[in-house]
């Protein structure tokens, strides 16, 4: 049975633009305060004014004039379908993955729940890890963040861990002969129908780990993107204090063209020599503007370089707590498996004990009864550790940053080191 997944909301953002200002005006003030750029719209108004000084001058001796921007989900007895989650991880497949399988022999219910309690404790400290808006890492997938992601992902373990803890195979042993009406079909039924249980179950924890896998990929995808457009925009910003010394030069050059003044000495050489300055006017107007677009798009290029490096690191710094969440996902595994493992011995001696008597096995009865108080140990588990841990780890994630040593997280670790050193009584029904 394969679990359904909604959809989540998607987060975004972007880089703001840079913006440059500079400066208007006469010769003398054009070049302002230095360590202020001048944007292109700029430069081209300021070599307007120095271009049409000449042609005032000249035309003052004839007369002339010129001027110049989740609330989680109610647990159902057997569905794997997750109803109030927001929104899924609409992921794209992850890549076949081969991962250490669980051994046959029989594990210690013990070190099987405290496998489910690491599940928890490490989704603790990923949301530590990347809390708050500035910890978040932008996904090319939907839901689009990590954050989205790992709200989505509470709410389907929320839903796993809180599974049903009453079974009735025990009981329908104990009523067997003494119960009128009681037949081996109640209790091979009890049975079939905790197993389908604990295969539902399996399913969602498979479900869950390849989930954890998907995001882990995301997040190593959103690296090397980063890091790609980074070397990108530092290629093209290239050598910023470069591209910003020749922006001066070429503006003083344009300063000093528009102050060599044009001399005629006779009035029918005064266009000619007009003509020659407005020439030398606009190849320096035009060094000023090829050199102000080169030094603006260097430095848009290094303000992209810088986001792009940050949001690499996010990235990189989350995908370490992946990656330990993908291998306890893996490892909680054991869970179901050994739940199938012991469901498979009893129903084969079920099996046998029908054929051979009516009387149930006394080591039958205890087989079932330490199942039962497993499976039952796991949901008290749940409900009274882990689902509180869990809104603990959702409020965590939109906190501020504090890092798993924080406040908020220190409270998540020690509710798992209580829920650890709560197994044992859990085990004993206690």
């Amino acid at each position: 049975m394969s679990p359904m997944f909604p959809q989540c909301p998607q987060q975004d953002s972007s880089v703001s633009p840079v913006s440059l200002t500079g400066h208007r005006g006469d010769p003398g003030s054009l070049l302002g305060t230095r360590g202020v750029p001048l944007g292109v719209g700029d430069t081209q108004g300021a070599i307007g004014d120095l271009t049409m000084a000449p042609r005032a001058w000249a035309g003052s001796g004839r007369g002339g004039d010129v001027t110049s921007s989740c609330s989680p989900p109610t647990a159902t007895p057997h569905s794997r379908v997750f109803p109030e989650c927001p929104q899924s991880v609409s992921l794209p497949p992850a890549s076949p993955r081969s991962v250490p399988g669980v051994s046959p022999a029989a594990m210690e219910p013990r070190e099987v729940l405290e496998r489910l309690v690491a599940v928890v404790a490490t989704l603790g400290e990923l949301a530590a890890t990347v809390a708050g808006p500035d910890g978040d890492v932008l996904l090319a997938v939907s839901p689009g963040s990590l954050h989205a992601a790992l709200g989505t992902f509470i709410c389907h373990l929320r839903d796993t861990l809180h599974h049903r803890g009453v079974t009735y195979l025990g009981q329908a042993l104990a009523t067997l002969g003494a119960t009128p009406g009681a037949t081996w079909a109640h209790v091979t039924a009890e049975a079939s129908t905790w197993r389908d249980s604990v295969a539902a179950l399996g399913d969602s924890w498979a479900q869950l780990t390849e989930e954890a896998t998907k995001l882990c990929d995301a997040c190593g995808d959103r690296t090397t993107t980063e890091a790609t457009a980074k070397a990108t925009a530092t290629r093209l910003a290239g050598d910023l204090q470069d591209k910003d010394t020749r922006w001066w030069i070429a503006e003083d050059n344009l300063v000093a063209t528009a102050w060599q003044l044009p001399v005629a000495l006779t009035e029918d050489k005064v266009d000619s020599v007009l003509a020659k300055h407005e020439a030398r006017m606009a190849a320096a107007a035009d060094e000023v503007m090829a050199a102000a677009k080169a030094r603006e798009e260097a430095v848009v290029a290094s303000s992209q370089a810088g986001a792009a490096n940050r949001r690499g690191q996010r990235a990189e710094v989350a995908l370490g707590p992946l990656k330990s969440l993908v291998a306890k996902c893996d490892r909680a595994r054991a869970f179901p498996k050994e739940l199938q493992r012991r469901l498979g011995d009893i129903e084969a001696a079920l099996e046998g004990t029908r054929e051979a008597s009516a009387d149930v096995p006394e080591a039958l009865k205890a087989a079932v009864a330490e199942t039962e108080r497993l499976w039952d140990a796991s949901a008290r588990l749940a409900t009274c550790h882990l689902l509180g841990t869990l809104g603990d780890i959702r409020r965590l994630l939109s906190s501020c940053p504090g890092g798993p040593c924080g406040p908020r997280g220190r409270v998540v670790a020690e509710r798992c080191q209580k829920a650890i050193e709560d197994i044992p009584r859990l085990l004993r029904g206690q």
